[in-house]
């Protein structure tokens, strides 16, 4: 009798562990696919990351865990954020991977970053911009009076930056889409002399009102070491994304907007 309780008992917890085997999603891609180089650990990204997004974050063992903390595990170079096929309340899931000690340093290094980035521009999520008072090129005032109770939509750039000019087609888009929102302003800030911004406009469309600010306040004020940097900030004045991306941007606008 003793023996087939034990019995019974195993097969029970055989079947347990089975069931929440087959609960937990599978990855949109093997690990293996992934890590195969660092190519293939690109297009992953480009394909499959939306780690700006809102999000449901599992640990290795499958137990959820704060976006916060999960992007710290990332900055460690560690783990593999593994996209799952599931979609719990509309958000998409991640689950860590432990990166095993075969992996090369260049594809820790570049996760490590990956976290590095997400992180803190998830930190700048609920605060507010510095005090401001911006003056665009035609002395159009930009200050939290003139912003409140509007969507507030910054990018953070340089002239002789590649990836901020080769975004504004899609920034020219966005702007096109909400040109009939008086709800929803677009500024961009650079540290670049006025002149070479004006020279700038001569050859290339850029729909973004721009205002020049100091390389101080950009590095020492609102804390933008990464270019682009994208904010959307509410109309509470409220951060609601960083984020460094236009597809980033495009949906978190969208969302947004929706409000």
């Amino acid at each position: 009798m003793i023996k087939i309780i034990l019995c019974s008992l195993f097969l029970l917890s055989f079947s347990n562990t089975q069931a929440r085997v087959q609960n937990q999603s599978t990855s949109v891609k093997s690990p293996s696919e992934i890590l195969k180089n660092t190519w293939s650990l690109l297009y992953y990204k480009r394909d499959f990351l939306r780690l700006s997004e809102d999000l449901n974050a599992y640990d290795q063992t499958h137990h959820k865990i704060s976006k916060a903390e999960f992007l710290k595990k990332l900055m460690t170079g560690n783990y593999l954020p593994l996209r799952l096929t599931e979609e719990n309340n509309n958000l998409h899931s991640y689950k860590l991977f432990k990166l095993n000690h075969s992996i090369n340093n260049d594809i820790r290094y570049i996760i490590k970053n990956w976290g590095s980035g997400y992180y803190k521009n998830y930190r700048y999520e609920g605060q507010r911009l510095p005090a401001f008072s911006f003056a665009d090129l035609n002395n159009k005032i930009y200050n939290t009076g003139t912003t409140s109770g509007k969507i507030f939509v910054v990018k953070c750039w340089f002239i002789n930056c590649h990836e901020c000019i080769k975004e504004i087609p899609a920034l020219n888009n966005l702007v096109r889409i909400y040109r009939k929102r008086m709800d929803i302003v677009f500024l961009s800030l650079a540290f670049d002399p006025e002149n070479d911004l004006r020279r700038f406009l001569k050859t290339t469309r850029f729909d973004y009102a721009i205002a020049h600010v100091s390389e101080n306040y950009m590095e020492n004020n609102l804390k933008v070491a990464v270019f682009p940097t994208h904010f959307i900030i509410d109309k509470k004045g409220i951060i609601k994304k960083a984020v460094n991306d236009p597809e980033e941007l495009i949906a978190a606008l969208n969302k947004e907007a929706l409000k």
